[in-house]
This record gives C-alpha cells, structure tokens and sequence, in this order.
C-alpha cells in the first residue's frame, strides 16, 4: 500500500536522526528509485500525492520554511512512529477503519453494505418482497 511505503520511506530517511527537515521532492527521490528519469509532468504528480498524504496524516512536526525554494517540513521520528502505530491499528480495525487509511473506496463499499442491510432489514419487517418496495 501507498501509505505504507511512505512510512518506509521516512524512516529510512531519518534513520540515526532525530529530525530531518525534507522538501516532497527529497521524499520523492527516494520513494521512486525511477523519480530523476522521470519527466516533469510524472514529477508533479508525485509530488502532489507525497503532499496530499503527508498533510492527510499529518506526518511532519511542523513547516519549515523553504528548502532550495520548495516547501520545507520538519520531520520527528518519533511523530512518524506514532502517526504510523495508530495508522496500522486504524487500517486493521473492523467496521470503518479503512477510511483512516485514506481509502475512500473501502468507506464507499462499506455504506453500500450497510444500505443494502438497511434495506433488507426493512424489506424483512413488512414482509414486502425487496422487488415491491418503492425507494
């Protein structure tokens, strides 16, 4: 999984620190073995995701200004750790704890299912056929 892999990524980068102040582009760099053949437009939007996710999970401490003129983020391995515990116990959790996983997917088929248990729970107490019901 994607969420995961960043995780990874972040402790591999902050390995032996305490902190490390990184730019996406830095993360990119290493989450991609591909990311410096590839070209701007692929760039971009790895960028993007990599910002999306870090902001979605709130991984880094706090901005950190600019870094070679991109946005700078300080990053606690200690914060990363937490962020990631509760992450994992999230996403393995029963009922709605894929949607902490940033699945949106798994939240959608999860209402369906409860809609469609909702209505043949309805369906069940009339004693109308689920065909004859009108929505």
């Amino acid at each position: 999984e994607y969420e995961i892999k960043l995780f990874e990524t972040l402790k591999e980068i902050l390995q032996g620190k305490d902190k490390a102040i990184l730019t996406v582009t830095d993360i990119a760099g290493k989450l991609k073995s591909n990311y410096t053949a590839m070209n701007d437009k692929e760039k971009r939007g790895i960028q993007t995701c990599i910002g999306r996710t870090l902001n979605q999970l709130s991984l880094y401490t706090r901005h950190a200004g600019k870094k070679d003129g991109r946005k700078a983020y300080e990053f606690s391995c200690e914060h990363i750790e937490n962020v990631y515990q509760r992450y994992k116990t999230d996403t393995t959790s029963g009922d709605y704890g894929e949607t902490c996983g940033l699945s949106h997917k798994s939240l959608l088929n999860n209402i369906l299912v409860d809609l469609e248990t909702k209505i043949d729970e309805v369906a069940g107490d009339t004693g109308i056929p689920e065909r004859e019901i009108e929505i």
